[in-house]
């Protein structure tokens, strides 16, 4: 399931072609997506018993923002 979720991201961010639009992007879930390496700097994994906490959000823009 791990893969099949990064190959279904990675396929969506080429289908938009978000590298020639130069959009900025992350990843926000409970799966452990940072074992692939395209998506590891862009994944912020959430607790699915938490959800998006303050952390996670602040987390999240600073990876837009580097």
């Amino acid at each position: 399931a791990i893969i099949s979720r990064a190959s279904e991201i990675k396929a969506y961010v080429e289908k938009h072609d978000f590298k020639g639009k130069g959009v900025r992007w992350v990843v926000i879930d409970d799966m452990d997506l940072g074992q692939d390496p395209e998506l590891r700097r862009r994944v912020v994994r959430t607790d699915s018993t938490e959800g998006l906490t303050a952390k996670h959000a602040v987390d999240a823009i600073s990876r837009l923002n580097s």
